[in-house]
Parts: structure tokens; sequence; C-alpha cells
């Protein structure tokens, strides 16, 4: 989401991370669930309300109940799917690219959601040939006016809204379950221009030339999402995109991995062109001891930041069972979570990017489909 999007969300792909399982073991419910990011408090009353409802809807079902639970907190990236298939896991939060390797052995319940940014209502916009991805690039666009408006060390946390988690400046009030990538740029004013002027004649060389760097290979949002939109975009013959891997093998001195908020320093002063969750900024927090932070900054005053395009949607993560668990029970457990975030009391998702949640209906529809569409499967 991370997706930390208040924060996916990210890597995905996690983009967005894993956020929480229920291992069951003779009637006991262990939660394994991602460490909050932006507290150390970890009494949270959610998982304690989800055994009740369950119970409650077992009870009423003439099914079993569950006599304990227990809580184990994990970082970020954990797969969890395979948690789910040895069985050690009875529900864990999966992100769409994970989910869809698995979906053999899987089930989704709900499907997480949180709070939209400003600038990215709508999660129908694509990549389109027909005019080279302009609806893309005018998310960015509208993204990058909300970016700049101050300098990032600049945002007072009074003025935008710093919660604990996120600015809320940048956030409306709708749900959704989709987050992207986002393409920046940095650099002098030719720099810039000359980068713009390789996208728009998708000459893939001169483009990459200009040094790449990229998040983890398996975060959806800072490399597998920007992998498929370069697939799709720089298709001239002869200059045609494959792949990082591929194109890294005869490149090795173009590419590097690190995060975005630490453009332009050190040896990323040779990475002109950066890979992020679109609007990492907005979950981001720019002091630490009361200390301001020098992130999403060029050392050199003659530099600027600009945000290229951003790439297409792909889904928040699911929270799903393994197909061992009965078709009853795996409603009864959707239904429970959902009554209890319905409730209000839901304590625990607002820490790790989930601000709601949807029962799936339509398991192709709603999981498979939008993800094909994004990986062209």
């Amino acid at each position: 989401m991370k997706n930390k999007r208040i924060f996916l969300l990210t890597n995905l792909l996690l983009p967005i991370p894993s956020f929480f399982s229920i291992a069951c073991t003779k009637n006991v419910f262990t939660f394994s669930i991602n460490k909050p990011w932006s507290t150390n408090e970890l009494n949270f009353k959610f998982f304690d309300k989800i055994i009740k409802e369950y119970n409650n809807l077992l009870k009423i079902n003439n099914l079993n109940n569950i006599k304990k639970y227990n809580i184990s907190y994990k970082n970020d990236n954990n797969d969890l799917a395979q948690e789910l298939i040895k069985g050690s896991a009875t529900l864990a939060s999966i992100t769409s690219s994970l989910f869809y390797r698995n979906k053999e052995h899987l089930s989704p319940l709900l499907q997480t959601q949180t709070y939209a940014f400003k600038f990215d209502l709508d999660g129908n916009k694509y990549y389109s040939f027909n005019n080279n991805g302009d609806d893309l690039v005018k998310i960015a666009k509208e993204a990058q006016k909300m970016f700049e408006r101050k300098k990032f060390n600049d945002w007072g946390h009074s003025e935008y809204g710093w919660d604990g988690a996120k600015f809320n400046y940048f956030y409306s009030k709708d749900l959704i379950d989709f987050y992207r990538g986002n393409i920046m740029m940095w650099g002098n004013k030719s720099t810039i221009e000359r980068i713009k002027k390789a996208w728009v004649e998708k000459d893939w060389n001169t483009f990459r030339n200009f040094g790449i760097m990229t998040g983890k290979e398996n975060s959806a949002s800072k490399y597998l999402l920007q992998e498929q939109l370069f697939k799709k975009h720089f298709n001239l013959p002869n200059n045609k995109f494959t792949s990082f891997a591929l194109d890294r093998q005869k490149n090795p001195n173009k590419y590097k991995t690190d995060k975005a908020k630490n453009l332009s320093k050190g040896e990323n002063k040779n990475y002109h062109i950066v890979f992020d969750e679109l609007g990492s900024f907005a979950y981001t927090n720019n002091k630490k001891n009361n200390k301001q932070l020098n992130y999403y900054s060029c050392e050199n005053p003659e530099d600027k930041i600009e945000f290229l395009t951003v790439t297409d949607p792909i889904k928040y993560n699911v929270l799903a069972t393994s197909n061992s668990l009965s078709e009853k029970k795996r409603e009864l457990l959707a239904k429970a979570i959902y009554n209890i975030w319905k409730n209000g009391y839901d304590d625990y998702g607002n820490t790790v990017g989930f601000n709601g949640y949807k029962i799936i209906k339509n398991y192709y529809k709603e999981v498979i489909e939008p993800y094909k569409r994004v990986f062209d499967e």
C-alpha cells in the first residue's frame, strides 16, 4: 500500500508488505502482525474484538469457538502466503503480486482500503497507447503541485496536519483500494528537459543513461509497476525496454537500489531517475527528535525535483485464508473483521495504512482481473 501509504501501502507489491496473519492450531489463534510504523504502542483492542465477534458468529452457526489467541509482531515484507499454505497461519494480509503467485492455494476475504490522495482519486486511470500515457502524466503533475508548494523541510506539522503517521494536507476522506508508483526526476533545468525529451521520444537508451534508482526487486510501487509501464512505453524497434534485470546486466553502473527520499545524496548523485510510491512524502515525517530531516531535497540549490509520470494502479493488500478453511468459516471471519471496523473499533489499521475493509464478493473480478490488466498475464 506501504502501501505505508497513509501510507500504501509499499511494496506492494509493498510495497507494499504483509500486515497481519492469524495462525490457528487446536482452536488457538495467533495474530502474526507487522509492527506499527508510527508508534511503539502495541496494546490494540482490535484483535480481541475480532475474536469475540468471530466467536459470536461461530456460536450462532453451531461451530466450535476459539479458546485463546496470541499476538506476534513482525517486521515488514514477511511472506505470509507461505504461512497460509503451510498451515501455520489462517488469515493473512497479502500483497496483490504475492497473492497472484499463490492464487491456487488461497481464498481472498476482504480488500483493504486507505484514504485517497487529493491528487489521485480515480483508480480507472491506466496507460493508454493512444496518448502515450498522458493520463498518468497529468496525475503526476497534480501531485507535484501539492508536493512543491513548500520545501519538504518547511512543512509545518500544524499547517500540514501531521497526526503522527501522515500529513493530512494531502488526503481526502474518500476510501480507495489502489495505489501507484511514481517516477521522479531531479537535476538542473537542462538535465530534466533531456529526460523529458527521451521519455516523449521513447528513447530508452538515452533515458536509462541518466541513471535509475529503484526500490527492491519485490516492491510493486518502486520496481514492478515501473517495469510494466516501461515495457508498454519504450517499444521502439532496436531501442526497446525488456526488463530491469536484463538491462542491468549490460549496464550495471546505471542502476542503484535506495530509498527515494535520499535522492541526490552521496553516490545517489549519479542517478537522476528515481522510483517511489506515489505520495510517500505524505507519510514521511520531516522531523526526528525535533530536528529537520533533509529528505526529498537536492544538495545543489540549482537542482530541482519533478515528477515525470505515475504508473498504472495496483490493488492494496487482500486479507486471505488458505483453501483449507471451510467456506462458512471464511464467510464468518470476513464478516467479523468487517463488523468490528464498521463499528469504529479498529485501533490498529491506521498504524499500518488500513482505513477500511471491503468484503470481496466476486473473487475473479475484484482481485484477479485488476492484476492481469496491469501485468498483461
